[in-house]
């Protein structure tokens, strides 16, 4: 599956606690967040595991709800992971120096579609709600559609509605933007990091003409593969068998 330029998979922890995610997010997209004013990265990603069984041997113990792994888009000091119990992945254990993955067991993980209601990984009923549609992303749509026609003072106002909602106590104000801060690529910046997994990012991507050059600028794994013909999918191969009109329904160019 292709990667774009923020789009991780769904995230599950494992029994023994190692964070796991089938596909990790791009360091463009964590650094997209300002955690020191905006919820949203510690409402999207999870950093922390907890110990779900003691440790007693070794010179660091660990008590059941201990802290067992932290992994941060952070560089953490060799001083503070030697006065840690707890195992720390920081950025350049998890990225190398080019930003492709290096380590894909333990990384920041995304969180947003975890479950509580499944008692195991293998249960596959779920009683967690569904969203249909998301009022920050009506907001976010209109403020785009704004932007376009040239209504900025309107495109502002409601992108800082779904900001100053996503900002931490007393820092509402810091979140605020200006018609100056207004860009197409602010607003996708935007839509990052409002709607991250949430498989939208190729439509959005792909019908503002930025799939292929923000790709390429963002994610150095799927950047230096894809190409103009990306910007349609291929079409199934059961559905070319099953048409009688076979020479008029074909397959979109390149794909095979």
């Amino acid at each position: 599956m292709m990667k774009y330029d923020d789009q991780p998979g769904m995230s599950r922890d494992i029994a023994n606690g190692r964070p796991f995610n089938r596909f990790m997010p791009t360091k463009f997209l964590l650094n997209l967040f300002d955690e020191t004013k905006d919820s949203r990265y510690a409402a999207s990603f999870r950093t922390v595991w907890l110990a779900n069984t003691a440790v007693t041997t070794g010179t660091k113990p660990l008590a059941v709800g201990d802290t067992a792994i932290l992994a941060t888009k952070k560089v953490v000091s060799t001083a503070v992971r030697n006065a840690k119990k707890y195992r720390i992945y920081d950025v350049n254990d998890i990225y190398n120096a080019n930003g492709t993955g290096k380590n894909r067991l333990q990384y920041v993980c995304l969180r947003k579609f975890d479950d509580p209601t499944r008692p195991t990984p293998q249960e596959e009923q779920s009683a967690r709600d569904a969203y249909v549609i998301r009022l920050a992303d009506v907001y976010l749509m209109a403020a785009e559609a704004n932007f376009k026609l040239g209504n900025t003072a309107d495109a502002v106002k409601q992108i800082n509605a779904v900001r100053e909602r996503a900002a931490l106590p007393g820092k509402v104000a810091d979140m605020r933007i200006a018609a100056a801060d207004l860009s197409l690529d602010f607003i996708l910046d935007e839509r990052a990091r409002e709607l991250a997994g949430e498989q939208l990012r190729w439509f959005d991507l792909k019908r503002t003409g930025k799939l292929v050059e923000r790709v390429k600028k963002n994610n150095p794994e799927a950047g230096a593969s894809i190409q103009d013909y990306h910007l349609v999918r291929p079409i199934p191969q059961r559905q070319l068998d099953a048409v009688t009109n076979k020479t008029e329904f074909i397959q979109n160019p390149n794909y095979r």
